[in-house]
C-alpha cells in the first residue's frame, strides 16, 4: 500500500477500534475534498461468527454525486486505501480463520445476517 495513504489515514483518523470482532474506522478526508463541509470517509468489518471476520466494506457521511472527476478518482483510491489499511489491523497471522490475504477477505460475506 502506498506510505503516503497510510500517513494521511494514521494523520486524519477521528476513531479508530478494530479487533477479533471486526470494528470501525473513521478518516476526516475534508482536505481531499474541499467542497464538501464535514466529509468522512473510512472502513468497517462485521463479525460473522466462529472466528470469522465478514468483508471489509468503506462508507462515507457525503454524497460522490458531488464530487468532480478528479475527486472522484481520489475518493476511489482512498477507499482501496483504507479498505487495506484497516485489513491489516483485523488480520492475524496464523489464526485458521483470519490470515488471509486481503483479495480472500473482498470475498466474504459483509454481515451473517
Amino acid at each position: 500500500m502506498n506510505k503516503d495513504w497510510i500517513k494521511f489515514i494514521e494523520d486524519n483518523t477521528i476513531e479508530f477500534e478494530a479487533g477479533y470482532r471486526g470494528g470501525i474506522l473513521k478518516v476526516d478526508v475534508s482536505s481531499l475534498f474541499p467542497n464538501v463541509k464535514d466529509a468522512i470517509a473510512g472502513a468497517s468489518q462485521n463479525y460473522l461468527g466462529g472466528g470469522l471476520l465478514g468483508k471489509i466494506e468503506s462508507g462515507r457521511n457525503f454524497n460522490i454525486a458531488d464530487l468532480n472527476e478528479e475527486e472522484l478518482k481520489v475518493y476511489y483510491e482512498f477507499t482501496d486505501a483504507v479498505k487495506r489499511y484497516f485489513h491489516e489491523y483485523t488480520r492475524h497471522t496464523g489464526e485458521e480463520f483470519e490470515d488471509m490475504s486481503y483479495e480472500d477477505n473482498q470475498e466474504m460475506p459483509k454481515s451473517a445476517y
